[in-house]
Parts: C-alpha cells; sequence; structure tokens
C-alpha cells in the first residue's frame, strides 16, 4: 500500500513512470534481496480484502480516497545470503 500525497516524491509517483522495485530483508547475518516490478490493484474486491481499519489514518475515505493505492509487487529474480552461503535465483 503507498499513498499519492505528492504528485513529486511519492513512491506511487515513481512507480508510475517506473515499475521497478526492490526489496531487501536482513536478519543477523543473512539477508534476501528481492528485484522485480510492480503494478497497482485497481480491484475493489482486492483491496478491500487487504484494506484495515487503521489505514483509515493515512486514507480517511477509505479505499475510495483518491490519494490511495495498492500496489503488487512481482519477484524477477532473488539473491540469498544465509549462513556465508550466496545464491541467486531468476524467475519468469
Amino acid at each position: 500500500m503507498s499513498s499519492k500525497r505528492s504528485e513529486l516524491n511519492s513512491k506511487a509517483t515513481h512507480f508510475e513512470n517506473n515499475d521497478k522495485a526492490s526489496v531487501c530483508y536482513s536478519l543477523g547475518g543473512d539477508s534476501v534481496t528481492l528485484i522485480g516490478r510492480v503494478e497497482f490493484v485497481a480491484d475493489k474486491e482486492l483491496q478491500s480484502k487487504i484494506w484495515d481499519d487503521f489505514d483509515r489514518s493515512f486514507f480517511p475515505k477509505g479505499i475510495g480516497d483518491p490519494k490511495f493505492r495498492l500496489i503488487k509487487f512481482h519477484t524477477l529474480e532473488a539473491t540469498f545470503w544465509i549462513g556465508g552461503k550466496f545464491r541467486t535465483c531468476k524467475y519468469k
């Protein structure tokens, strides 16, 4: 989930212009980095399933808020560093 609060600097604005993204998880000395692409989810039924009332503090109008964006991440590549061993996997 992201906000389109700023026309210049928001994640949503960035992803409208460039759908490339990455996510990195780290715990202790191990890490996993995911590289992929994002898409905006327009399906209102799915948005409703993901929605939590806590989100209303950011999006007062709920999923109908014009600044609300639900983002889906598609992994294309994963790089693992676990227990001192390195591996990269590519996905279609």
